[in-house]
């Protein structure tokens, strides 16, 4: 079973149908048996119909259920425990080891969700844009703090404040010749989609970050990039995000940087020029 699989149903999981659910059981135990079986045999198996099958395959982000079948029988596995939980008599090595792995883990999987017509889309919105505005609140703004460090480098036109009034104010600036890239983990945050309702009566399209595909937020937005991430014994789904989001930030700098190769370049100069003068 492929990490991808693995990914799409936890993400959906919650969302399913008790049928749904029973479906995702199943795939999740018997893989193997599941991608040699045709959506007759496995819908008989669940005792669901077979529309019921095609519709899960397509909730959970296939184009139809051969596409799915397909990544149950890839052996790009994530192993035996997707995400690793910490004990309370685990060494301290043994410690900082499920800590690098669970970050591993999050990224393969985050990863994975990703594709080609996702990023055109949100690299277009960035390339057209005359100014991109960054909104994100409480723990998510450590990630819109370092999209904000990383877009400075290019000569694209950015704007954060940590003040979620000042982010009121800047959404209210903007309209549909701008972007926003909004982060928020739950996407149900009410301040964040304030300003998300603010952002769309100005017709700004958004970028969004979230964990939660069927949250407001990410019906809301233009584009929607997934990060996946498990809660452990010690450890809040929330800071495993966190991680993952940081990298799609990273991912988003690169395509966007990338294509604007001179002008970035010189932009880049100037600020390693000006930062060197802060150094002894």
């Amino acid at each position: 079973m492929s990490i991808e699989f693995q990914s799409r149903i936890k993400i959906y999981y919650h969302d399913l149908s008790n049928k749904e659910k029973s479906l995702a059981d199943y795939l999740l135990k018997e893989s193997e048996i599941a991608s040699r079986q045709s959506i007759h045999d496995l819908s008989a198996k669940i005792g669901i119909s077979v529309a019921t099958t095609s519709r899960f395959a397509k909730k959970i982000g296939y184009k139809n259920f051969q596409e799915m079948r397909l990544s149950l029988s890839n052996n790009k596995s994530a192993g035996h425990s997707f995400f690793t939980s910490i004990n309370e008599d685990d060494t301290l090595l043994n410690i900082a080891s499920k800590t690098f792995n669970t970050n591993i883990a999050s990224l393969q999987a985050t990863g994975s969700m990703l594709s080609e017509n996702t990023l055109e889309k949100a690299y277009k919105l960035l390339q057209n844009a005359n100014t991109l505005a960054l909104f994100g609140l409480g723990g998510s703004s450590v990630v819109t703090l370092e999209a904000y460090h990383k877009f400075l480098r290019t000569p694209l036109k950015c704007f954060y404040n940590q003040d979620y009034h000042i982010q009121l104010m800047s959404a209210a600036t903007l309209n549909e010749n701008d972007v926003a890239l909004v982060v928020s983990h739950t996407g149900r945050n009410r301040e964040i989609l304030e300003i998300v309702s603010i952002l769309q009566s100005n017709q700004v399209p958004i970028i969004s970050i979230t964990s939660s595909p069927s949250s407001p937020l990410a019906q809301k937005s233009t584009v929607t990039l997934l990060s996946i991430s498990e809660e452990t014994n010690y450890r809040p789904e929330s800071i495993s995000s966190t991680v993952a989001q940081l990298t799609i930030v990273d991912a988003l700098f690169m395509l966007y940087a990338s294509h604007q190769k001179s002008d970035a370049v010189k932009t880049i100069e100037k600020i390693r020029e000006v930062i060197k003068t802060t150094r002894v």
